[in-house]
Order: C-alpha cells, then sequence, then structure tokens
C-alpha cells in the first residue's frame, strides 16, 4: 500500500463536520467512512440530517443571490479556473481520498 500523504492523514485523523456555509457544521452523530477493499475505517463523518441540509439549503440561497448570480461573466470565469487550479495543486490527495474511498489502487485514480 502506498503511505498516506501527511495532508491526507492530517484529514482522516479528525472527525470531520460538514461544511455549511464556510464553517464546519458537527451534527448530533458521526458515521464511519469505511475503505471497500478491506473494510477498514478511514474516517468518522458527521451524520447529517434534516437540520443540516436545511441549513445547507439555506447558506446556498444566501451565496447564489447574493453574488454569483449578479456575478460579471469573466468574474465567474476567472473563478472557476482559480478553482480548477486549486484542485490541481491538491489532485495527488484528493487522488488518494478517491482511491481510499472506492477501494481503488491509486494509480486508477
Amino acid at each position: 500500500m502506498i503511505p498516506l500523504l501527511p495532508k491526507v492523514a492530517a484529514f482522516l485523523s479528525r472527525p470531520q463536520g460538514a461544511r455549511i456555509g464556510g464553517a464546519e457544521v458537527m451534527a448530533d452523530g458521526m458515521l464511519d467512512v469505511r475503505n471497500p477493499s478491506d473494510d477498514t475505517t478511514l474516517a468518522q463523518v458527521a451524520a447529517c440530517g434534516a437540520h443540516e441540509a436545511d441549513l445547507a439549503v439555506r447558506a446556498a440561497l444566501r451565496t447564489f443571490d447574493a453574488s454569483w448570480r449578479d456575478m460579471a461573466p469573466d468574474d465567474r470565469s476567472r473563478r472557476l479556473w482559480r478553482l480548477a487550479e486549486l484542485i490541481d495543486i491538491d489532485a495527488p490527495g484528493f487522488c488518494m481520498d478517491d482511491a481510499l474511498d472506492n477501494g481503488k489502487p491509486f494509480a486508477k485514480a
């Protein structure tokens, strides 16, 4: 097995809340995320329910109503390109997370 990247190991080592409106929200319960290839626990994540879903919908509507809808197309384009750059920078970590979560070889991710 390929050793975990430090960023991935740090991320998986602590319980993860839901990201809602730019903040981490912990739910009442936690769920184990399991590696399907060997059934080990990878991480614990918030077991979100109706309350968290409502918070997420309200946060998304605020964001859409306040900024994205009225943003000039050039500004939207710049933000999307910046998001792509950030994803590219952390691509190895995203690939490792994807491989672990799906139980597939890292090279396939």
